[in-house]
C-alpha cells in the first residue's frame, strides 16, 4: 500500500496525509498499518495557532530539569526573535551589528527584555575611534526611559570587551561613531544567566580611564589598643599621619657641598651658601664657627651676637668678648643636627654672619647638600 489515505474511497472522499509503517516500536508492523500525519499547534481553550518560525511552540521547563554534559555542549540551537542560544550564553542579534557607520553615524539597538539574565557583555571592534563616550550600555525599567547609562570611548583598531550587571528589565546598545566613516565595525552582545568575571588585567598592563574593571571601595583600619578605627585622610596631605608619634630617624644622605670663610683680625666674616637652582633648598648637616686670638684679647662687658638668614626661626648665637691669650682657639658654634636642617626658602642665598670682635679672627665651616 502507499502513503496517504482517501476517506470513503468509493464516494470520492477527502484525501488525508498518512504514513504507512514498516516497523512499530522496533518490531515489524502489520501489513497496511498507517498513522496520520499531524501538524503541531497550540492555544488556550477555544483557540488554535499553527506552530511556525514566527509562532514557535512555547515550552515550560521544570525547575528540576537536569542536562547532561553532552546536552550542554550541543550545537547552538537558533530561537526565533532577537536572540540565539549557545552553551556559553545568549547572543543578542538585535543589539549586535556589523554594519559600518558613516561619520557621526549612530547604531541604536531595540529595547530588549533581560529579566532572566544576570550579566551583559559585549565585544566591539571599529577601524575608527568612536565619539567621546560613544559606546553606551543603557538600561531601563520600562523600555522608554533609559535611566542607567554606562558610557565608554572606543579607540580605533583595538578590540575591547565590556560588561555590566543586569540591573533593570530592559537593555540596549547605542553606539555613536566619530568624525571618520568606518570601513570595519563589529559589535556583538551576549547575555548570561550567571555573572562572570568581565576581563583580566595583568599587573604589567597600563591602566586606562576607559576600562571595565571591577571597582571595590575599601578603607584602611588601625588598632588603637582597644578597638579598630578607620584611618582618615586630609585633602592637603592624603593619609593623615600624627608626626609626633614618629621616631626621629637620622638622615642617611651625606653632605656634598661645603663653605669655608676666614677673615682678618678684628673683621666681620659671613659664610654664604650660594642660591641653588629653582625649587631646591639648602639642607645643612653641620655648622662650625671658631675664633682665634691673634693678640691678647681685650675684655668687654658686651657679648657678640652671630646672626643668620634663611634659616627656619632665624637662629642667632651669643659669645662672650673675653680677654684671651695669644694663639688661643675657641669653638663658638658646633651644630650637628640629627637630621639635616632645611632652610626656609628655595633658590635663595643662606648666610651666617659673625661681627667684628677685638683681636679675633673668625673661621666658618658649613657642610650641606641641596634637594627639593
Amino acid at each position: 500500500m502507499a502513503d496517504n489515505t482517501t476517506l470513503n474511497a468509493g464516494t470520492a472522499g477527502d484525501l488525508i496525509a498518512t504514513d504507512e509503517l514498516t516497523t512499530i516500536n522496533g518490531a515489524a508492523a502489520a501489513a497496511g498499518l498507517k498513522v496520520q500525519r499531524v501538524k503541531a499547534g497550540f492555544g488556550a481553550d477555544g483557540s488554535f495557532t499553527d506552530v511556525s518560525a514566527l509562532n514557535p511552540l512555547p515550552i515550560t521547563m521544570s525547575n528540576t530539569l537536569a542536562l547532561t554534559d553532552t546536552q550542554l555542549r550541543a550545537t547552538p540551537v537558533p530561537v526565533s526573535g532577537a536572540v540565539s542560544v549557545t552553551a556559553n550564553g545568549i547572543i543578542s542579534t538585535a543589539n549586535s551589528t556589523s554594519v559600518a557607520l558613516a561619520a557621526g553615524g549612530v547604531f541604536t539597538g531595540p529595547a530588549e527584555d533581560i529579566t532572566e539574565f544576570a550579566d551583559v557583555r559585549l565585544l566591539v571592534f571599529a577601524d575608527q575611534p568612536s565619539a567621546v563616550d560613544g559606546l553606551q550600555l543603557q538600561q531601563s525599567t520600562n523600555g522608554t526611559n533609559w535611566d542607567s547609562v554606562d558610557a565608554f570611548t572606543v579607540p580605533a583598531t583595538t578590540g575591547r570587551p565590556f560588561s555590566i550587571g543586569a540591573s533593570a528589565r530592559f537593555f540596549r546598545i547605542v553606539y555613536t561613531n566619530g568624525a571618520t566613516a568606518q570601513t570595519a565595525f563589529r559589535l556583538q552582545t551576549k547575555l548570561y544567566k550567571a555573572y562572570g568575571k568581565g576581563a583580566s588585567v595583568r599587573p604589567q598592563d597600563g591602566r586606562s580611564n576607559e576600562n571595565d574593571f571591577e571597582e571595590i571601595l575599601a578603607f584602611a583600619m588601625g588598632y588603637n589598643g582597644t578597638s579598630w578605627d578607620r584611618l582618615r585622610a586630609t585633602i592637603a596631605n592624603g593619609l593623615a599621619v600624627d608626626v609626633t608619634r614618629l621616631p626621629a630617624v637620622p638622615e642617611m644622605r651625606a653632605a656634598t657641598l661645603h663653605v669655608s670663610a676666614t677673615g682678618a683680625v678684628n673683621t666681620a666674616v659671613t659664610a654664604s651658601l650660594p642660591a641653588p637652582a629653582a625649587g631646591l633648598f639648602h639642607y645643612i648637616t653641620s655648622i662650625q664657627l671658631d675664633k682665634l686670638y691673634t693678640a691678647l684679647g681685650v675684655a668687654s662687658g658686651a657679648g657678640v651676637v652671630i646672626t643668620s638668614t634663611n634659616l627656619p626661626g632665624a637662629p642667632n648665637w651669643l659669645t662672650e668678648q673675653a680677654a684671651g691669650a695669644v694663639g688661643t682657639a675657641v669653638t663658638v658654634i658646633d651644630y650637628r643636627p640629627t637630621t639635616p636642617l632645611k632652610v626656609s626658602a628655595a633658590a635663595t642665598i643662606s648666610t651666617l654672619a659673625a661681627p667684628a670682635q677685638l683681636q679675633t679672627i673668625w673661621r666658618w665651616n658649613v657642610s650641606y647638600f641641596t634637594a627639593a
